[in-house]
């Protein structure tokens, strides 16, 4: 797609000036039918520019990525409208949340499918 350019410095070869600045992981980055293709496609007047990595972590934005971030807000961020950020919920919570956050919802699971089986006393045969 000819106005997503994956990274700063492919966009600046190319004089790209970028109205969209994308930071973060494989929503963006997946090499197939990824959220910033498709948001592309949408705006075609638009320039994206994506900075980040398949597989990046929300964490990591703050050490590993920092000068990659650094250098795009340095670039674009003066002529950007957007700011699009993408992480997910177990980017944010980590790894020790997120099982007691799946945990949960096994349970939530467990307690709707017996729901929908007419159980009764859920909470005491959970």
């Amino acid at each position: 797609m000819s106005n997503v350019y994956w990274g700063v410095h492919g966009a600046l070869s190319a004089s790209a000036n970028a109205s969209i600045l994308m930071i973060g992981d494989s929503w963006f980055w997946y090499p197939l039918d990824n959220l910033a293709v498709e948001i592309a496609s949408a705006l075609p007047e638009q320039t994206l520019v994506v900075v980040g990595y398949n597989g990046a972590e929300a964490a990591q934005w703050s050490d590993k990525y920092r000068k990659d971030i650094d250098f795009g807000f340095k670039m674009y961020a003066s002529g950007v409208q957007a700011l699009m950020l993408s992480g997910g919920g177990n980017d944010i919570v980590g790894m020790s949340d997120y099982r007691q956050d799946h945990w949960c919802l096994q349970r939530s699971h467990l307690a709707i499918s017996r729901l929908q089986q007419g159980c009764t006393g859920i909470d005491a045969q959970l």
